[in-house]
Formats: structure tokens, sequence, C-alpha cells
């Protein structure tokens, strides 16, 4: 059965009126990033357990800037930030991985949106040591799979799903991936043993993947420092052969603004959008075999790095 986290209603509230869900959501996973820490409290233990192993790499101890809480009454789960936005979902119970993904999709955007000068785009973010890129795309774009392949060409993941741009630099927000048997098998292709991503994909061919640690894929691994954001990718679809042809900010920004997510709205987000795409270079990205394409990622990203030194034709 499908869902998506648009099919949840947004329900005015008080908080006294939510007091069950307070008292039900005993299970506490808090994760950080950017120095910002988010409790997520489950009713249901099952669904913590799978919202810890999704953010191991990311837990923390400390005090949370924002805490949701999600607790069933009935066939209604109530997903409930105290003070700020609750939500009900009454089609039918819940099985504990939905509960984790709709609690996930609540947080992160609150999160998100309440952090200033932060923008974050539904991206992959790869980073080399001259910058970072990101891979815009919707979520069966190819964005898991490209990125994975730039880390065969030298690249660091720092995300698949998500490109915190703060005012650090881009961070990094290492949730476990969901690996889809498609892009296991597009990696697995041509993948010669001798580094853990390659061993890795050789070895689960034939099924989807999910929660898959950082660690898994790629050893002993540890966060990078933030970088600077140096190319925007849009995928616009997929050809034989790889192609990333230069965009303007101003053409690019009405098909990025709606997979952004930031603390300004209206004609405010769409302002700082521009400004962060008129600082860096913008490229529409046709996908090839995911190996050609993360070599033209790394060949541009290192272009996009040093201005004085252009590729013919954007590629």
């Amino acid at each position: 059965m499908t869902f998506t986290a648009d099919e949840l209603t947004r329900i005015d509230h008080d908080d006294d009126g939510l007091a069950h869900v307070r008292e039900c959501a005993r299970h506490d996973v808090r994760f950080a990033f950017d120095r910002t820490i988010v409790s997520v409290r489950f009713a249901d233990v099952e669904a913590a357990k799978l919202h810890r192993s999704r953010y191991r790499h990311m837990l923390s101890q400390g005090e949370p800037a924002l805490t949701l809480s999600i607790a069933a009454r009935g066939r209604e789960t109530h997903f409930w930030i105290p003070g700020l936005a609750a939500y009900r979902w009454d089609r039918y119970v819940l099985a504990p991985h939905a509960l984790s993904f709709l609690a996930d999709a609540v947080a992160t955007t609150h999160a998100f949106e309440s952090l200033p000068d932060t923008i974050v785009l539904h991206a992959a973010a790869v980073a080399s040591p001259a910058g970072v890129a990101a891979i815009v795309g919707t979520t069966e774009a190819g964005k898991t799979t490209t990125s994975l392949a730039c880390t065969r060409r030298g690249l660091t993941l720092l995300s698949d799903e998500f490109c915190v741009r703060s005012p650090r630099g881009v961070i990094p927000f290492p949730r476990t991936l969901n690996l889809r048997r498609g892009g296991i098998e597009l990696l697995a292709n041509g993948a010669e043993p001798g580094i853990p991503l390659n061993g890795w994909v050789l070895t689960h061919r034939g099924a989807d993947r999910p929660d898959v640690g950082f660690d898994e894929l790629f050893g002993n691994w540890r966060p990078p420092a933030p970088g600077p954001l140096r190319a925007v990718f849009l995928v616009v679809g997929h050809d034989e052969t790889a192609q990333a042809r230069a965009a303007t900010p101003a053409g690019l920004l009405p098909r990025i603004l709606p997979w952004s997510r930031m603390k300004a709205r209206g004609v405010d987000a769409a302002r700082d959008l521009l400004e962060l795409l008129q600082s860096v270079d913008c490229f529409d990205l046709t996908l090839g075999t995911p190996d050609e394409t993360a070599r033209l990622i790394a060949r541009t990203l290192a272009t996009a790095a040093n201005p004085g030194r252009r590729l013919p034709d954007g590629r």
C-alpha cells in the first residue's frame, strides 16, 4: 500500500487537546544536524527502533530544539509539534515503517523551515576538496545511484536526500539510504572488488535494500567538514550519454523552488533561493550510465571551483 506525507491532514489544535499524544509517545529518538537537535517520540516501540536505525549515524543526547510526538487513538494517528503544528492520519492503521516514514517527513520539514539563513534542497550532495555539488531531483530520479557512483570518482557522499546549505557551508546529513534493486544492479555492472562500495553492491544484487548505513557502503566513514556549494544539477531525464547543459539561475529557480525548504516564505523564499543559485554554477543534467554521469559531475565540479578553466559546451 502506497502513501505520501501529502496525505496527512493539518489540523487546528490546542496543546491540551493532544495531551494523550504526549502521554503515549515515550520512545524517544534524537538526532542532530548543523548544531540542531530534533527529538521524535513514538508510542510504537517498533517504529522507534526503525527510526533509531535510520538515524544511527546522527544520534544525539542533547536538548532538542524541536520535538515531534506521534501516537494513535483508534484508527487515527496524530503527529504533534507543541506550539507549532499538528497533523492527523485517519485512512488506516499505520505500520511501524509507515509511522517512521511520515514522522521523518514532518520532523525534517519543520526543522529545516525553522533554521535561519539555511536553504535545504531535495538533492543528493557530494563533495570534493574544492566544494560541493547538489543533484536535485524527484524521489526516483536517480539521485542515490548517481551520488554513489560519484564516490567511485573520488567524491564524498554527504547525503542522498538533502543538501543542507548553512552559513558554515553544506553540512553532512548521513541518514541511511534506501537502495532499490535497479540502482544496485546499475552500480554492480562493471564494478570490481577492492573498495567497500563495490564489494557491497556485488553481494547485494537482486533485491531492494532499505536502511543501508554509510559505514556499510564506505567502511570507516567519518563526516567531512562543511564545504562551499559550487554547483547545482537538476536531473531532467535519461539518455545514452550523460550531459550537463548550463542553465541560468532565473531559469532554474521555478523548477527548483518546489524542492527547497527554508524559513523564508513566498517572495522572500524565491529571492533567497535565486541569490543562492546566482552564487553557483547551474546545470540541467541528463543522466547516462552512473559512472559516466559521475565522471561528468566530478569534472564539472572541478571547473565550477576554478572559473578560469571552463569545459566546452558546459560538459
